[in-house]
């Protein structure tokens, strides 16, 4: 179960970190 749990938070910190970055790609378009 620990490692279920593990494996978990990792798959939500890449979705997160993919996120933010194309949240600061668009913005960086607009800008431009």
């Amino acid at each position: 179960t620990l490692k279920i749990k593990g494996l978990y938070f990792l798959i939500r910190s890449i979705i997160r970190y993919k996120l933010e970055l194309k949240d600061k790609t668009e913005s960086l378009d607009i800008c431009q």
